[in-house]
């Protein structure tokens, strides 16, 4: 399921991708993707991670992004 990941083998139910993390795709069996540098997901079971605005940056992993400091 889209939004979701199976921690082990023969489970009855998926689990949220956790924040930071997005499943793009069903049929995913045990992992979530972590979002790209540049890119941030705040929330748990999402399918995308979303794009930094302008000025603002994130490392891998990241539930948000960071504004950038004058000059940089």
């Amino acid at each position: 399921m889209p939004g979701k990941h199976q921690v082990g083998t023969s489970k009855l139910i998926c689990e949220d991708c956790l924040a930071g993390r997005a499943s793009f795709e069903g049929g995913r069996a045990t992992l979530c993707d972590d979002c790209d540098a540049g890119r941030h997901q705040g929330e748990k079971g999402k399918t995308e991670c979303h794009e930094c605005l302008n000025g603002t940056y994130a490392p891998a992993k990241s539930i948000s992004c960071t504004q950038c400091s004058n000059g940089k």
